[in-house]
């Protein structure tokens, strides 16, 4: 009975480690795991961060007109204390470190241009009134053809920016198209 129960004491002793193992490997790999999850929600986040920097550029760029006039240089942002021509820098994290670099690449083009008729415009408007041919800016008196072409036109832009986060190296790209009415004087030099 003693040999019985000696032997049933040294199985005791194998389950429970072979138990301990398991469970050892169960919570390294557990650790793995979220470890992995981590790393993903945090490249995530700076991929969102990317985006919303690359969002403000082009909002920036396509609500100011200078793009129109000099498609090469839009934007004039700051990285790191340095003028950056069609680029910007953003600090993401607060650190007063450069994270993510945004640079309007390639320069903004003109998809496409319609010069606007005098018989389309508004001339109670301000801003069509000075698009108007023949048209006394100060009486708003027509003094010639109003079927021809105006002064003006519409044209469509597309806009593309490229973050870079700085750390990493990794590039997202974000696209949008932009309407603007501008002179045929630009149309002439921006939208051959």
């Amino acid at each position: 009975m003693n040999s019985s129960r000696h032997q049933q004491r040294g199985l005791t002793l194998i389950v429970s480690l072979i138990v301990l193992v398991l469970m050892t490997l169960l919570a390294v790999t557990s650790f793995n795991m979220e470890k992995n999850d981590l790393n993903v929600v945090g490249n995530m986040q700076q991929r969102s961060q990317a985006r919303d920097a690359a969002r403000v550029v082009l909002e920036e760029t396509y609500s100011s007109t200078t793009f129109l006039n000099s498609p090469a240089s839009a934007i004039i942002g700051t990285c790191s204390g340095a003028s950056a021509t069609n680029a910007d820098c953003f600090d993401t994290n607060g650190d007063g470190t450069d994270d993510v670099k945004v640079a309007i690449s390639p320069a903004p083009s003109c998809v496409m241009a319609q010069t606007i008729l005098n018989s389309s415009l508004n001339l109670s408007d301000p801003n069509d009134l000075g698009c108007a041919v023949g048209v006394n800016n100060q009486t708003g008196i027509v003094g010639g053809s109003v079927s021809g072409s105006s002064l003006c036109a519409n044209t469509v832009w597309e806009l593309n920016a490229v973050a870079t986060d700085l750390v990493s190296g990794a590039q997202s790209t974000v696209s949008a198209g932009a309407a603007a009415r501008t002179s045929t004087d630009n149309v002439a030099a921006a939208c051959p």
